[in-house]
């Protein structure tokens, strides 16, 4: 599963980047269990399934860059994935949704998977 962040999530990173850079301790608790961290500096308990790590640069780097996903070519959908929208089937009431999608179906969507830079939309008729 792959998770957008938001303003808010960012704001709350930078909560925790800050408090890295001036307290040793901390910086070695958000080394060892990024989740405790991130709850002791925010309130916020990240869901189990969130993968996240935390890493030094190393000294001898002017810079460290992650990059982004691999943006690979559209592939056909899995048997799978074919069954669970075949007859109009849908996700839950909110509909079918995919973060790399250039629609979605309905205003939920966006409140649900985070994406904000796609027009909305008909909803799918059942």
């Amino acid at each position: 599963m792959s998770y957008g962040l938001g303003e808010d999530d960012l704001r709350r990173l930078a909560r925790v980047l800050s408090r890295t850079a001036v307290d040793p301790e901390f910086r070695a608790l958000a080394l060892k269990d990024p989740h405790a961290a991130i709850a002791e500096a925010t309130g916020v308990s990240l869901p189990p399934a969130f993968q996240i790590r935390f890493d030094e640069q190393p000294k001898e780097l002017d810079a460290l860059v992650v990059l982004p996903p691999l943006a690979l070519p559209a592939q056909e959908l899995s048997d799978a994935e074919l069954e669970a929208v075949a007859g109009g089937e849908m996700d839950g009431d909110d509909g079918v949704c995919w973060d790399t999608c250039d629609i979605t179906c309905d205003r939920s969507c966006k409140k649900t998977c985070g994406v904000t830079d796609i027009e909305v939309s008909v909803p799918i008729a059942m």
